[in-house]
């Protein structure tokens, strides 16, 4: 049988399309009502990823705030000014990232996220803590690393 013939009876280019567009979908770089040449859908391991990096950025600027705090020169604004920035960073992709995966794991919103909620809002209050109250730096880096740790496991086991 010819070239030609044989295309014809195993659906042409339009069977060719289909068996494209049927591989992308299983691969989930389409979304199945959109076309072919749609951007690729995300991930929700690009959502933990991020979500990670957001709570390195977070850590990162409370350990550095905490650590100006413990050493009294929280007041050099030079100094503060990149820790502030990490933190605050931090924080927005920890929210974005944590709402894009709770929307890709489809499971509404549970009572585990709304304490998560509280403790991504305690994270953002302790930048204040370590200034107002530097004399117990060190008893407030133990409790952020606390909530850090409870964040965690709320968003792992999901217990509730």
């Amino acid at each position: 049988m010819a070239e030609p013939e044989a295309r014809l009876e195993r659906g042409g280019p339009e069977g060719c399309a289909k068996q494209v567009r049927a591989a992308k979908l299983r691969h989930g770089l389409v979304d199945s009502w959109a076309g072919v040449g749609s951007i690729p859908r995300v991930s929700i391991v690009f959502y933990d990823a991020l979500h990670v990096i957001g709570a390195l950025l977070t850590f990162t600027g409370l350990g550095g705030l905490a650590a100006l705090a413990l050493s009294g020169s929280y007041d050099n604004k030079a100094a503060r000014i990149p820790f502030v920035m990490c933190h605050g960073i931090g924080l927005l992709i920890l929210l974005v990232a944590g709402f894009g995966a709770l929307a890709k794991l489809g499971v509404g919103f549970p009572p585990w996220v709304i304490v998560k909620l509280v403790l991504w809002l305690f994270l953002g209050a302790s930048l204040t803590l370590f200034k107002r109250k530097a004399a117990l730096a060190k008893t407030l880096v133990l409790v952020v690393i606390a909530a850090g740790v409870a964040a965690a496991y709320l968003g792992n086991f999901k217990p509730f």
